[in-house]
């Protein structure tokens, strides 16, 4: 019998890795998700992704001898070895697929509710992949779908930027984005799950259930939506943490998917059923009658809110988005934590002498 993985495949279902670590690439995968946390683990599980930080040091190292006039703190070396270190994974991998690497921004708090700051961080980070060879056709950037974030992303594609909107829990999220043409959302399934699992107490809802699974459920229902009005913005569903969630979702075009779940995929016999085309996730009825169809119905903030509180009441976003752009947050932190000792010894053997030791 065939494996689940290439039932998945069988059922029209391409993958999209997410992982920093190149080795984990397969020949058949053509596009690649770079995440803070894949690029993380990556540092520290693999010795072998060391290259990658001596690679961001040496940059880093040039950056400084090519601005003298440039002060250059200890906080502002972090971030910018930070930035550098998600560069050199991401030229690892763009030599090892045809397709698109997403890539990630190390954000400030503020950054998510600042059009101006996204796309300032968006064209630095293009910026960097330029100067190592990788063109901006070969890269989205992954961007929180705020509303600052959605305006950013518009912005970006005026310079051929494009973007993968994250943290896309509502529908009024996914919509805003497929309106202004955005390459591509991705919901996180398991985050969503996860925040009814806490919070939803309506009485219908059984998380043991797989047909009550809100992440699932929500894809589908998008997935309905785009095709029935013909929007072009590609859905690539993530945060996958078991086989069963994943074969929820065949004949999708794409998943976002770990390499623990690939392999396990990989692993076990099996047939998926296409429920996307068997079965429709929710009627679209609702829809029709409550969604707003033309692109004006979004074009300012105000309007994206209102539509976002008259989503269903067990959905609260004003909560679950907050609680995914603390854990990109806490990513960023990570990083950062990983990159400081690296200025410090830099800074003693003299690489990376200009940076300015701050006492804290």
């Amino acid at each position: 019998m065939s494996s689940l993985y290439r039932s998945l495949r069988a059922a029209s279902t391409s993958v999209i890795l997410t992982t920093a670590h190149y080795p984990d690439l397969r020949s058949e995968i053509a596009q690649v998700v770079l995440t803070l946390q894949s690029a993380i683990d990556a540092l520290q599980q693999h010795p072998l992704e060391r290259a990658s930080v001596d690679d961001a040091i040496m940059e880093l190292a040039r950056v400084m001898d090519n601005t003298p006039g440039v002060a250059w703190t200890q906080s502002a070396g972090i971030g910018s070895i930070c930035d550098e270190i998600l560069i050199s994974l991401l030229v690892q991998l763009s030599w090892r697929v045809e397709g698109r690497v997403a890539i990630p921004l190390n954000l400030t708090p503020m950054d998510p509710f600042s059009t101006a700051n996204l796309v300032q961080r968006a064209e630095n980070m293009a910026f960097l992949a330029e100067l190592r060879g990788v063109a901006k056709g070969r890269i989205l950037m992954s961007i929180p779908a705020t509303w600052e974030g959605i305006e950013a992303a518009k912005e970006l594609r005026k310079q051929e930027i494009e973007c993968n909107m994250t943290m896309v829990v509502s529908t009024a999220q996914a919509i805003a984005c497929a309106q202004n043409g955005l390459a591509r959302i991705s919901p996180p399934i398991s985050a969503i799950k996860k925040w009814h699992d806490q919070h939803n107490d309506s009485p219908f809802y059984d998380p043991e259930s797989p047909a009550c699974h809100p992440g699932i459920i929500f894809v589908k229902r998008m997935v309905d939506i785009f095709n029935t009005r013909n929007y072009t913005t590609a859905i690539t569903p993530e945060d996958f943490e078991t086989v069963e969630e994943a074969t929820a979702l065949a004949g999708i075009h794409y998943l976002c998917l770990s390499p623990r779940i690939l392999e396990q995929l990989d692993a076990t016999e099996g047939l998926v059923v296409n429920a996307l085309d068997q079965t429709r996730g929710i009627s679209l009825e609702r829809d029709q009658n409550s969604l707003p169809l033309h692109s004006h119905t979004y074009n300012t903030k105000a309007s994206f809110e209102l539509a976002i509180g008259k989503e269903d009441p067990n959905v609260n976003i004003a909560q679950l988005l907050p609680e995914l752009l603390n854990r990109h947050l806490g990513q960023v932190e990570k990083m950062r934590r990983i990159a400081e000792p690296l200025i410090l010894t830099n800074h003693n053997r003299g690489c990376l002498k200009r940076v300015i030791w701050e006492n804290n």
